[in-house]
């Protein structure tokens, strides 16, 4: 059971790139896959060959043993360059899935967004996987609890 939810959890992040693509012959994905010390980063860039630019670059970040730490999403400005759009944070505890941490970038004040969105996943004492509940988090009061 344990296997499964990262298993899906790894499958929706590489999903959430691929159907950007999907239907569209104008777009194109190009991926870059690196090996650091402490893991592996695979970034996903979306270009439009009609536009002659990119829309978007998602930044996934593995640990040693694969699991997912990080997505951070990116949007394309041609004035600016990358631009910070969402970042998702992913915590395990006992080897499955505990927390996974989504943030907005808040443009007017151009930083990460004070509120989150915090799914907590609940095992049962065998580790099986029980329930999801999506909470509202300040910011602030999560950075104080790590």
């Amino acid at each position: 059971m344990k296997a499964n939810i990262l298993l899906v959890t790894l499958l929706a992040a590489f999903l959430s790139v691929a159907v950007l693509n999907a239907g569209n012959p104008n777009k194109v994905v190009y991926s870059n896959v690196s090996t650091t010390d402490s893991g592996t980063i695979k970034e996903y860039v979306v270009y439009d060959k009609e536009m002659g630019k990119a829309e978007k670059k998602c930044v996934y970040n593995y640990d040693n043993g694969g699991n997912l730490l990080s997505k951070l999403e990116y949007k394309w400005d041609g004035r600016k360059g990358w631009l910070n759009a969402s970042k998702s944070e992913y915590e395990y505890r006992d080897g499955v899935i505990a927390y996974v941490t989504h943030t907005k970038w808040d443009k007017k004040n151009n930083k990460w967004a004070d509120q989150s969105e915090r799914m907590v996943y609940d095992y049962d004492s065998e580790g099986d996987f029980l329930a999801v509940q999506q909470v509202n988090v300040n910011n602030n009061d999560l950075i104080a609890q790590r």
